[in-house]
């Protein structure tokens, strides 16, 4: 029972998970950085609330297991959303113009005193601009939000046996 608790938190919070990601996209001042934050709240959120779909008498131990798989599932959903996104700014070009625009000739000129090449550093981050560097990237990411999901979840559902202990 505490798996379909987890499947039906963990879909939820990959509802929730993939609004906050496309929401983060939004280029007004200060809403990305608040759906970053919120991330976290909703990973814990998920857990909480596979403890609280867990059935009595609920256990930190299965709450936490079942909290988890909520975890896992809702980074799963954020993590291919962003790595999506990732890819396709790469497949338009967007990414490649936001690099090549934030370094300035200053700021390679000060790479190059301070001992990197600054034509190396340029093919690096083309390569990272690129389609490929932006899967490489997004699934990284898209792997550190599994685990981070997972643990964040275990809290949240250790936390939700002890609220919902009935």
């Amino acid at each position: 029972m505490s798996m379909q608790a987890g499947l039906k938190a963990g879909g939820i919070g990959a509802v929730v998970m993939i609004v906050l990601a496309l929401l983060g996209l939004i280029p007004i001042p200060f809403l990305g950085c608040l759906c970053c934050l919120l991330v976290f709240a909703a990973w814990i959120g998920a857990g909480v609330l596979a403890a609280n779909f867990s059935p009595a008498p609920r256990t930190s131990g299965a709450a936490a297991g079942a909290g988890a798989l909520a975890g896992v599932i809702s980074g799963l959903g954020y993590g291919l959303v962003l790595a999506i996104v990732d890819v396709v700014r790469a497949a338009t070009g967007a990414g490649a113009a936001a690099l090549s625009s934030a370094f300035t000739p200053e700021m390679l000129q000060q790479l190059q005193q301070a001992g990197i090449d600054p034509q190396t550093f340029t093919q690096i981050t083309t390569f990272m601009a690129s389609t490929g560097g932006a899967a490489l990237v997004g699934s990284l990411c898209c792997i550190g939000a599994l685990v981070l999901g997972a643990a964040l979840g275990a809290v949240g559902g250790a936390i939700g046996a002890a609220i919902f202990k009935s």
